[in-house]
């Protein structure tokens, strides 16, 4: 018996993580010898890293993650590599540097200088031929650059290797690497999406190195240079890499917030987030509690925002989650969610639309709420105001507290009828005015992967690890208000393919999903309370909604 439930929980565990062969150096003598050709003509250089300590500005000794060192006259040389105290670029950033002879040294470096031990991290350096050198960590294009330094890495006869500077017996690196990949081409110019492990080679590729082999001492290129490279020392691992949601960012519900300047409120047709309450909200709820809003004076003038209601306002709807327009004072335009139950650490996907001819609409989680407003279809005025996420800005009481991510604006209405919401991080698309992802993990900016990069400072909001669409089982699992589950039956669990449902309330749909959020199939009549999961055997989200606007969550095992 013990050994069927170590089975099952073995193969529950996979449902939810992949974890990929990777390369671990131990920073004493582990390095790979990528050969001469590897460092020549290179244009791009990426891969993921992990640091089994953590790196900050009281780094004592360069920490090298790949170089190609010529001799001790520096000549044509160029490396990767957190720079230490006591060096020409402050201590802990990580550099790209090329030299093209003593003492002159041409380098990009990253805007951080504090990197976690036990965290992944993305790095892309690039050699572009108009615009330079740049740096990308995790996607996100690192403001130093170097225009001066438009051509490829030269020609030597010298042997390019990871881990290490060779002449120097100090310069080696700790952690895990994976998914090496060098190009002739330059792959970024601007922020990208950072490919997950196992990446596959292109157009350009000089050599990859996913890493994935077994045992041995050699690590296979899959491009089609196929320049195997001998491994000296360095042992393989499993670890998970992209699985793990991005990071989101957490508010206090006292003093929290981020500006996102006066263009991000203008002209806006949809915005829509992830968020998730550190306390539940309820009919009895008895403040503003505010997610972003334009806030332009006491006139009230062109004001908008997105908020829960509290008890004694005008509309007498506490609880309810509101999306308004204030033309003036008194003139709001708004439409509000179904429900005034929102449950605490269970994320939510909100999307408040103004269609040019249908006007406002509210989304929870893909869903249309029943709240309207036809009336009103102009997008949201042009003001010199600016527009803030987690409070408003003239009341000390009007915090936003719990988590917010993949916060996305748009001059488009993207929604009219149920979707399903983007898990994070989403990408930019046509008429996106901002998309701040949230994925940094670190310091005290969030970057703007919309087309206007509009960068913006983080005002005590702190990072937070929490999962959003994939991986989570709080999520996306068993969700739902207690009463609710309480009268519902859903039969049998397991089954052979065929469920059955039993509610008192009238249910307008029933949804089918993966356990990574993907939505399989909708039902929205049942014959005979009925319903078929797909022929695959495994697990299953089915969501439930009722007419009312109550929503439950449940997992079922499909024999």
């Amino acid at each position: 018996m013990k050994k069927l439930l170590s089975i099952v929980i073995a193969m529950v565990a996979a449902l939810f993580s992949y974890s990929q062969s990777v390369i671990s150096f131990d920073g004493v003598n582990d390095y790979i010898n990528l050969g001469s050709n590897a460092g020549n003509n290179v244009r791009s250089i990426e891969f993921w890293f992990k640091l089994d300590n953590q790196i900050n500005s009281s780094l004592s000794s360069t920490k090298v993650i790949c170089s190609r060192e010529v001799s001790s006259m520096n000549t044509n040389e160029w490396h990767i590599s957190f720079t230490p105290s006591g060096s020409n670029s402050p201590a802990g950033h990580l550099r790209f540097a090329i030299v093209p002879s003593v003492g002159n040294a041409i380098d990009v470096i990253s805007n951080d200088n504090s990197w976690n031990a036990n965290q992944w991290y993305h790095v892309a350096a690039v050699i572009d031929s108009l615009q330079g050198m740049m740096l990308f960590v995790n996607g996100i294009k690192q403001n130093d650059t170097e225009a001066s330094y438009t051509t490829p890495t030269p020609p030597m006869s010298v042997d390019l290797e990871i881990g290490r500077a060779r002449g120097f017996s100090n310069r080696y690196f700790e952690g895990d690497m994976d998914d090496f990949h060098i190009s002739s081409t330059a792959l970024y110019t601007s922020n990208f999406t950072p490919s997950c492990p196992d990446r596959t080679a292109v157009a350009g590729s000089i050599g990859l190195w996913n890493f994935n082999e077994q045992s041995g001492t050699i690590a296979v290129d899959s491009s089609s240079s196929q320049n195997n490279a001998t491994i000296n020392g360095a042992s393989r691992v499993l670890d998970t890499i992209c699985n793990p949601a991005p990071a989101s960012l957490a508010f206090d519900g006292i003093n929290d917030y981020i500006n996102l300047g006066a263009n991000a409120g203008n002209n806006v047709r949809t915005v829509e987030f992830w968020f998730k309450l550190n306390q539940a909200v309820t009919s009895s709820n008895n403040k503003f509690i505010v997610l972003c809003s334009r806030e332009v004076s006491s006139s009230n003038i062109n004001e908008w925002n997105v908020a829960f209601l509290p008890s004694g306002t005008v509309q007498n709807a506490p609880g309810k989650l509101r999306f308004a327009v204030i033309q003036s004072v008194g003139n709001i335009s708004e439409v509000m969610s179904n429900s005034n139950t929102w449950n605490a650490n269970q994320w939510y996907h909100v999307a408040g639309v103004i269609h040019p001819t249908q006007g406002m609409m509210l989304f929870i989680d893909g869903v249309k709420q029943t709240s309207t407003q036809a009336n009103y279809t102009s997008a949201t005025p042009v003001m010199t105001q600016d527009f803030e996420i987690g409070r408003l800005r003239n009341f000390s009481n009007r915090y936003f507290e719990g988590n917010i991510d993949d916060f996305h604006l748009s001059s488009i209405a993207l929604y009219t009828a149920n979707f399903t919401p983007p898990c994070p991080g989403r990408t930019s698309v046509t008429g996106t005015i901002g998309l701040w992802n949230f994925n940094e993990n670190i310091g005290s900016i969030a970057y703007d992967a919309g087309p206007l990069q509009n960068d913006v400072i983080i005002n005590g909001a702190a990072w937070d690890s929490s999962f959003v669409c994939q991986g989570q089982t709080t999520a996306i699992n068993e969700i739902g208000t207690k009463e609710f589950a309480d009268e519902l039956e859903i039969y049998p669990n397991p089954n052979e393919g065929v469920l059955y449902i039993s509610s008192k309330e009238q249910l307008s749909s029933v949804s089918i999903y993966s356990l990574n959020g993907k939505l399989i199939e909708e039902f929205r009549q049942l014959e005979q309370n009925r319903i078929e999961l797909p022929e695959q055997k495994g697990f299953y989200l089915l969501r439930i909604q009722t007419e009312s606007g109550e929503m439950i969550q449940k997992k079922v095992i499909r024999n």
